[in-house]
């Protein structure tokens, strides 16, 4: 009868192992799920997108970008239309989570000067003036 207390004893440690495993990969995929929604992504996504554009822009070209979803995430985290994004210099940030937000530079030599229209990023991409 020694056989059959440790068979159970088998089938109860692989019972703990696999639940252990599911409660493992189920929190893994739950914080998948929240990063991928994020702000964050949000924020890195643009700002390399918009930096990309004027990297491929030729001086004298104006770029409207829908940014409606941005804003709306900005709102909800207390961040103001005009502060989403900020142009200094040849880098772009891009805010909507109401912290430090994601910078992202181009490397285009031109002055872009930025507003928005509504909920649309217009972006004005100039030939830089020597100063």
């Amino acid at each position: 009868m020694k056989w059959l207390e440790k068979r159970g004893n088998i089938i109860m440690e692989n019972l703990v192992f696999i639940i252990l495993n599911l409660v493992f990969f189920s929190i893994m995929i739950l914080f998948v799920a929240t990063k991928m929604s994020s702000p964050y992504l949000m924020e890195e996504k643009y700002s390399k997108s918009v930096a990309l554009m004027i990297d491929a822009s030729k001086p004298e070209t104006l770029i409207t970008l829908d940014f409606t979803d941005v804003i709306k995430q900005a709102k909800k985290n207390g961040v103001s239309k005009e502060a989403v994004i900020t142009l200094a210099g040849n880098v772009i940030s891009v805010n909507v989570a109401g912290k430090n937000g994601y910078s992202y530079s181009f490397f285009n030599d031109v002055s872009v000067k930025s507003y928005f229209d509504e909920d649309k990023l217009i972006l004005l991409v100039q030939e830089k003036t020597a100063a």
